[in-house]
């Protein structure tokens, strides 16, 4: 039988290790809040000298490259929280909807947050 020792010479034990349960899921979602998301001034600039400066290198490659589109980057383009904290209250939200797309936010919704769902 072999037995093992660490680096101070005290004998360590090889027995496995119980797992610990599980939490069961909880299959039962409830409400956890209101999200403001869309897109902050400017992304659809960055996303076009992003989209030039991928389209230089391919060209350069060889390849060819459609032009930058920028409604249908808006429509695929992953909106951001306009706050990291999501608003316990809806009217609390809608205030800042409306104060995000006077900043200059575009395509501003605002997203209910479920347990157990996809925000």
């Amino acid at each position: 039988m072999l037995t093992f020792v660490n680096y101070l010479g005290q004998a360590v034990s090889t027995a496995p290790v119980a797992k610990s349960k599980s939490k069961a899921v909880d299959l039962d979602p409830y409400h956890k809040g209101w999200r403001v998301v869309g897109l902050p001034p400017g992304a659809v600039e960055d996303a076009e000298q992003e989209h030039k400066k991928k389209s230089f290198e391919a060209r350069a490659a060889g390849k060819t490259i459609l032009d930058f589109n920028p409604l249908e980057w808006m429509q695929k383009a992953r909106r951001k929280a306009v706050r990291s904290k999501p608003y316990s209250i809806h009217d609390a939200a809608a205030q800042c909807a409306e104060l995000a797309e006077k900043a200059g936010w575009t395509r501003v919704e605002i997203m209910e947050i479920r347990k157990g769902e996809a925000p």
